[in-house]
């Protein structure tokens, strides 16, 4: 019977020899709540049942050891009934991790179990089973970030947590077509810090709603501008202060302040242009072919695909990159045939992304921006410990653009005591760096891109540089 006394219909009774322990098959119950072991012999013997994955011991326990032994002997029926435990109750208090308030505006989910804004920031969960379960928490307002905790109810008893949530910031706004003034749904909006390295699509973490209405969430305080990404039919942009841009200098910058929702101009998207063209190399003149070379409006990493889709070379060596916003964008050649590895540039032959010079694109149409790349620089060295002795542990190292912060060229993965930085643009460039046992670090012992020490490299040179990596973390 279920706790509240009504047959448990389906119900999983699997019997196990209490003498080895070894399990010996199970039953269902019928809709009356009965259930049958046949042809069972001699010998003694406990019960587990399964109801709604609710698991106990006869009777009403919820280990093996505390579990019942019965005895079933020669040409008699043994009888044992049971009634099953109430299932567990979790009761779940949301507050601020700063300012120990209560956070109301949130949802909790346990397992396919979700509530969302009660009362005094506590969420209930009734008729759970024992053992482990996540708590996923979210907010939708964008003010606290995002936690998973996990806890522990025992059947038959109420269990009491508090998870403590980080305060964040958010920036809202609303996405239209600007033609018609109609809300666009399903628009990514990702909120970019001055120096962000490379775009990914996992950045896409928040949409614009069926009203248009979203909100970007889970910032830390600092300034920000907003990337538009929508589907066909209308371009990419950076958000300007009264429509869309090209360049994220000249986006609107929006001060977001942990606590705070912060109100941005109305996205308006405009109807998508392209930009197509050829990547040669600068030597031969020869397309390089087969997606060997990719064109970009934004940085990204080798081997990612990034937000505004890379577009590699087709067999003639050509590329098109759709659905850009008609405004006039930067755009980003790299390319590797190996064993050359060519220089990464930005459209006009520029080192960085706020000296390239844009291309135009049109709404309907396809803009022309061809390149001609020649190789790249090195950068080339050991890498030491502290003590000066060579580190020949597990190392990662990425070049960035010291002026904007964009990725730079090749990562470098490796070990064996030295490394090799490729594909290098003549440029004043930052290095960040993971060794094994060391964690993430900034060229030369810094925490962040800002206080990193700028390394200067020439296309088409070869330059040494031993890196001392920062004491053991």
């Amino acid at each position: 019977m279920t706790a509240e006394g009504e047959p448990a219909r389906f119900a999983w009774v699997a019997l196990t020899d209490a003498a080895t322990g070894i399990g010996l098959g199970e039953v269902f119950t019928e809709l009356d709540g009965t259930y049958t072991h046949p042809n069972v012999r001699p010998g003694i013997y406990k019960l587990q049942i399964n109801y709604n994955n609710r698991y106990q011991w006869v009777p009403q326990k919820v280990t093996y050891e505390d579990g019942a032994v019965f005895t079933v002997t020669a040409g008699a029926t043994t009888v044992v009934d049971e009634t099953l435990l109430p299932g567990a109750v979790l009761n779940v208090k949301l507050v601020d991790a700063r300012s120990g308030r209560p956070v109301s505006a949130a949802c909790a989910a346990v397992h396919i179990d979700k509530k969302c804004d009660q009362a005094g920031g506590l969420f209930t969960f009734t008729g759970l089973p024992g053992g482990e379960h996540d708590v996923d928490v979210n907010a939708p307002d964008g003010l606290h970030r995002s936690v998973s905790q996990r806890v522990t109810t025992v059947l038959g008893q109420t269990t009491d947590v508090e998870i403590r949530l980080t305060p964040s910031a958010a920036i809202t706004t609303v996405v239209r077509d600007r033609a018609t003034g109609s809300p666009v749904q399903g628009v990514c909006v990702i909120a970019l810090p001055r120096y962000f390295g490379d775009v990914r699509y996992e950045d896409c973490k928040y949409r614009s709603a069926a009203d248009g209405k979203v909100v970007v969430g889970q910032l830390d305080s600092g300034t920000y501008s907003l990337l538009a990404v929508p589907g066909w039919g209308h371009g990419i942009q950076w958000v300007g202060p009264s429509g869309g841009t090209g360049s994220q200098y000249r986006a609107q910058q929006l001060r977001a302040v942990v606590g705070a929702a912060t109100p941005a101009s109305q996205i308006r998207l405009d109807p998508a242009g392209s930009v197509t063209g050829t990547i040669t190399d600068a030597d031969t003149g020869e397309p390089i072919r087969y997606g060997n070379a990719c064109a970009t409006i934004l940085p990204i990493r080798t081997g990612q695909s990034g937000v505004g889709g890379a577009s590699c070379t087709t067999p003639e060596g050509t590329f098109v990159l759709n659905g850009l916003g008609p405004y006039a964008w930067p755009i980003q050649y790299t390319a590797t045939l190996y064993p050359k590895y060519y220089a990464w540039e930005w459209s006009g032959g520029a080192a960085d992304r706020r000296s390239a010079d844009p291309v135009k694109v049109t709404s309907g149409q396809a803009a022309t921006a061809n390149a001609a790349l020649r190789s790249g620089g090195t950068l080339t060295g050991r890498t030491l410990n502290k003590d000066g002795t060579v580190y020949s542990g597990f190392l990662d190292l990425w070049s960035y653009n010291a002026r904007t912060g964009d990725v730079a060229g090749p990562a470098e993965y490796g070990h064996a005591g030295a490394y090799t930085l490729r594909g290098l643009a003549s440029q004043h460039m930052k290095i960040k760096l993971w060794a094994a046992g060391h964690g993430y670090r900034w060229h030369e012992d810094a925490a962040t891109f800002e206080k990193a020490d700028p390394v200067r490299v020439t296309r088409g040179r070869d330059r040494t540089l031993d890196i001392t990596l920062p004491s053991p973390s």
